[in-house]
């Protein structure tokens, strides 16, 4: 990989990550806000229609993302018969969605879900006009503009649904919400990327995109039916109240998963496109990212585990109890779901993506069994049948990774295992402080959240650190030290910034 890639690969990741984290922090407050001003039932709405949005979209945009940030040599006529074919799939698509809106409602005895299919219909039209300039920042490796700009777009749909919420629009305020901020994603991205639409079809450079963007499509439809399949089933069974309830705990679960997982994901799909040839490069990257990944992601879903009962009733209050349970569960699939997307990334770049169809299939339908069968225990039963199901995708993952780049089980185990006596140590540390101090703060308490939260960081942070020159990974060893730099570096702007004499030291590429 030349210089110039590793360069801007270093800076991708880094402004994806600090992106983020922003974003992170902007989406779950607003999505607080949200919880205390709407009832369960109106996200249950939402969450059980959201799965021919999805479909629509990734028939409409996913596929051509993928093509046109991998293609070695993409000109305006790429582009223009993209934003084509892109427009005439977002109208049929559109108006097969409002067709079916009827039918849809009845299916889930709720006349409600079927208008609120109708009007989101309208995100395929808009979605076509970010497709573009998204492939064309991301082929830059340009993360910086992108970053900032979806934060910009989760503020918007976040104060749009706030305002909307506070005057008694229920479920709209939702859907108005993700619309106006889809609106706004579209006009900065096409601002930013210095890209005029230009309406011309042409059938070769169209085909030339063809094979790879089908079978990208294709595995990401599978992957937003078992995604969804889950709320809709729930929504059929159990009705919209519960499903907004396991809607939430699934958000929560999912929550460090989306945020964190894609910031370094997306810069990966580009990076890995770039070395698709050189199968030891493609292999460390992989392990690499998967370490970080497990680093950030399962302290914050075991503290969730642990902590859940608090952050429910602090944060969302009462109506929300029912969370609990199923967000504890849900939080130990979210370990294994977290590092599959990197995965899947170094397959589809790799040009693998058809390998990736029947693993998804094999989800699907056990998701649509654990599903139905879970039901007969309500929300905790479907969450178990969640996590059965996780195990088995991770299972079938790594088989696939073995064929394509002869990556061991236990050298993908291996690089998550700090990760794993880190959060260990943190789990006996919290354990042992609320068996005795929740008689005196109260188990429930703001205290209780905000000391459990201190406490648990502290001791993994401690762990992590001590384990960083003593483990016999050298991919986990190498992975930490860097992590350890980002800190020292971090404290060292901090207290360097009113002098303006910091520079940052630049840490080792995800691909070197």
């Amino acid at each position: 990989m030349n210089p110039d890639i590793e360069a801007r690969a270093r800076s991708s990741v880094a402004w994806s990550a600090i992106t983020s984290a922003l974003g992170q922090l902007v989406t779950f407050v607003f999505g607080i806000m949200l919880a205390r001003l709407l009832a369960p039932d109106d996200f249950g709405c939402l969450a059980a229609i959201i799965i021919f949005v999805e479909i629509g979209s990734s028939i409409v945009s996913s596929g051509f993302v993928s093509a046109l940030i991998q293609h070695p040599s993409v000109n305006e006529l790429h582009y223009g018969s993209v934003l084509v074919a892109g427009l005439v799939l977002g109208i049929t698509c559109s108006l097969i969605l409002i067709g079916i809106s009827p039918w849809v409602g009845a299916w889930f005895q709720n006349e409600v879900m079927g208008q609120v299919l109708s009007v989101m219909s309208a995100y395929l039209l808009i979605l076509p006009f970010i497709t573009i300039p998204t492939a064309q920042l991301r082929k830059r490796l340009d993360f910086r503009s992108t970053g900032v700009v979806e934060v910009i777009q989760q503020m918007v749909t976040g104060g749009l649904s706030v305002c909307l919420a506070y005057f008694g629009l229920g479920v709209w305020s939702l859907v108005f919400g993700r619309l106006g901020g889809n609106v706004c994603l579209a006009i900065f991205l096409a601002r930013l990327a210095c890209w005029t639409p230009r309406f011309r079809f042409e059938r070769r450079a169209f085909f030339d995109l063809l094979p790879l963007s089908f079978n990208v499509t294709v595995a990401n439809i599978l992957n937003d039916v078992s995604q969804n399949i889950g709320f809709s089933l729930i929504g059929r069974l159990l009705g919209a109240n519960p499903l907004g309830l396991y809607h939430r705990a699934y958000y929560l679960m999912t929550l460090p998963l989306t945020r964190i997982t894609n910031s370094v994901n997306n810069v990966l799909y580009s990076a890995f496109a770039e070395v698709q040839g050189d199968p030891y490069r493609s292999k460390k990257g992989l392990l690499k990212s998967t370490c970080y990944i497990a680093l950030i992601s399962n302290p914050i879903l075991i503290g969730l585990l642990l902590t859940a009962p608090s952050v429910i009733h602090t944060l969302y209050g009462v109506k929300w109890i029912g969370v609990v349970k199923p967000l504890q569960i849900l939080c130990v699939a979210g370990g294994l779901l977290a590092v599959e997307p990197l995965a899947v990334s170094l397959i589809t770049a790799m040009g693998y993506a058809g390998f990736e169809l029947r693993r998804q299939v094999i989800y699907v339908l056990t998701m649509v069994v654990g599903v139905i069968a879970g039901s007969q225990w309500g929300l905790v039963g479907i969450a178990w049948a969640t996590l059965g199901a996780s195990f088995l995708f991770l299972i079938l993952l790594q088989r696939l990774l073995k064929r394509l780049v002869n990556l061991s089980f236990s050298e993908y185990v291996a690089v998550m295992v700090p990760s794993f006596i880190g959060c260990t140590a943190m789990a006996a540390v919290l354990l042992t402080y609320q068996q005795f101090v929740q008689e005196a703060i109260g188990p429930f308490s703001p205290a209780m959240l905000t000391s459990s939260v201190f406490l648990g960081a502290v001791a993994y942070s401690l762990c992590i650190w001590w384990l960083g020159s003593r483990t016999n990974n050298l991919i986990a060893r190498e992975v930490i030290r860097e992590m350890r730099q980002y800190v020292s570096d971090a404290l060292c702007m901090l207290s360097t910034l009113p002098t303006g004499r910091f520079s940052l030291r630049k840490p080792r590429n995800l691909l070197c």
